[in-house]
């Protein structure tokens, strides 16, 4: 992650993520996702937090308590840092597609 990744997280603040639309964007850090949260389509209501600077999950499965990624177990601390990936790599699918185009776009310009 980088500086595309927090530009586009910043644009993402409070609203859900293009690539996982179950999660909204509560905070960023200078290289992507810091915190997001999930909640209940039917109420709107929280039903997941997870902080991926400081390793914590609150979830309807840990009765409201913050916790650390590793009192959650192995398996699921690898859930949590796969979907931190999969999270800010969704970050950069409309830029990529803009840079696609850009590139094209250039190339037509200048074929050499």
């Amino acid at each position: 992650p980088g500086v595309l990744e927090a530009q586009a997280c910043m644009k993402l603040v409070h609203t859900t993520l293009p690539n996982n639309p179950a999660y909204s964007v509560l905070n960023c850090t200078n290289n992507g996702i810091w915190t997001v949260e999930r909640a209940d389509p039917a109420t709107g209501m929280a039903t997941e937090r997870i902080d991926f600077v400081n390793q914590e999950y609150w979830g309807n499965d840990t009765n409201g308590e913050l916790v650390p990624f590793d009192y959650l177990g192995p398996e699921r601390m690898q859930a949590l840092n796969a979907l931190r990936k999969e999270l800010n790599a969704g970050l950069l699918v409309e830029k990529t597609e803009k840079q696609v185009i850009t590139t094209g776009f250039l190339q037509k310009l200048n074929p050499f």
